[in-house]
């Protein structure tokens, strides 16, 4: 019985592994666009985490400086890369880099500056009711999705 054990904990422990491993490697080569893995994935992964955050209650600040990190990660690097594929990767493109990163910055800011009153003038996020939260978490993973097959197409 012990040896059962031991070799259904191993086996499962293996399929769990290479699971993993292949939906990491579909992810890798179907979705996420070849120029941009580390910050497209670092972008989702900002955006889901935060607004999985605010729906458990998470403070509204920390959550809408996470999605607008989200947003200011991605832009920067779709613009770094359009501009090394434009100009090519050894001109100097630091000082357009870095206002065009202060754009962004500020841009965020003012979203979350403004989200931010918004909750605290309303009083709090209000959570849908309970019979239509399927339809808001299907509508989230839609919008998710959404958003990473249009990293894909860049």
């Amino acid at each position: 019985m012990a040896g059962t054990l031991v070799v259904a904990v191993l086996v499962a422990g293996g399929a769990t592994t290479t699971g993993v491993y292949a939906v990491f490697t579909a992810v890798e080569y179907l979705l996420l666009p070849e120029y941009a893995d580390g910050a497209a994935l670092l972008s989702v992964g900002l955006f889901t985490g935060s607004v999985g955050g605010l729906l458990v209650g998470l403070h509204p600040l920390v959550g809408f400086v996470g999605i607008a990190s989200s947003f200011v990660v991605w832009d920067v690097n779709t613009h770094a890369v359009s501009l090394g594929r434009e100009l090519g990767r050894r001109t100097s493109t630091r000082r357009a880099e870095l206002v065009h990163l202060g754009g962004s910055l500020l841009t965020a800011a003012l979203g979350v500056t403004v989200g931010t009153a918004g909750v605290f003038l309303t009083g709090a996020i209000p959570s849908p009711p309970e019979r239509i939260a399927p339809v808001t978490a299907a509508v989230s993973i839609v919008g998710l999705l959404a958003l990473v097959f249009s990293l894909k197409r860049r």
